[in-house]
Formats: structure tokens, sequence, C-alpha cells
């Protein structure tokens, strides 16, 4: 589907004036899973090897458990990709 300036302007406006009550169908722990799967491939230590990796990441690799409960505490509201359900 492809969109003019005018219907996609119109578009966003409607899903940003949605109600942010979390819906049922909505995303679910999508950054948690992500970690996981980095976790389950090998970590950071992986990205190390592929020379993807820096003294800051490896910190928030480190810090990431402290980091997702913090989210946790924040308010669920549409993400990426909600819009099109």
């Amino acid at each position: 589907m492809e969109w003019a300036g005018e219907g996609l302007a119109g578009a966003l406006g409607r899903f940003v004036g949605s109600s942010v009550v979390e819906p049922a169908w909505g995303a679910r722990d999508v950054l948690r899973d992500r970690l996981r799967t980095v976790e389950l491939r090998g970590g950071w230590d992986a990205l190390t090897r592929a020379g993807l990796s820096s003294p800051a990441i490896k910190e928030l690799w480190v810090r990431r458990e402290a980091a997702l409960a913090v989210l946790d505490r924040l308010p669920r509201v549409p993400t990426h990709g909600d819009a099109l359900r």
C-alpha cells in the first residue's frame, strides 16, 4: 500500500490520537526476547568477536536485567507494528 502525504498524515494522526490503554493484542517483551536471542547465540562475546562492541555496550549488557526491570515499570502503550493490526 502506498500513501500520499495527506493520507499518511491523517492515518498517523488517528493512531496518535487513539487510546493508550494496553491492548490485548499489543507487543509484549520485544526487547527482552531479542536480548534473550542474543544471549542464546553467545551473548555479547559473539558481537565482540564480530567487532561490534565497546566498553559502554559491554556495561549495558551486564546491566540488562536492571534496565529491563525499569522498562517493566513503565506503562505499556502502542508500539511500532501495532498500527498494522
